[in-house]
């Protein structure tokens, strides 16, 4: 699996594929991603073989969205993706992209 943050503008693109295990994560996986000041769209998807470490994918994203936010309650009707805005020397934290709907 790869996480990566996208700029909402859709120039520059930021990805990583090492799982890192640890307690401080919420299921005791989770990622990395450094990234410069901007504002992000931030995704996971799944690789194919041939596609590792390019970043780009045609499959399915799971985006972090307003659907995640809600707590994955099906009453929460947007998964619009949420813009992540990152500062200069920020560490952001809690960014679960998990909304594998196609929107």
């Amino acid at each position: 699996m790869g996480i990566c943050a996208e700029t909402v503008e859709g120039e520059d693109l930021y990805c990583t594929y090492q799982m890192i295990q640890d307690e401080e994560f919420q299921y005791g996986y989770g990622f990395e991603l450094s990234v410069p000041p901007d504002t992000y769209y931030v995704y996971a998807h799944l690789l194919t073989d041939g596609t590792e470490k390019i970043g780009y994918t045609d499959e399915y994203k799971a985006y972090y969205s307003k659907f995640v936010t809600c707590g994955l309650d099906i009453s929460c009707t947007s998964h619009a993706p949420i813009p992540v805005k990152v500062g200069r020397n920020e560490y952001i934290q809690d960014i679960l992209p998990v909304d594998w709907f196609d929107f």
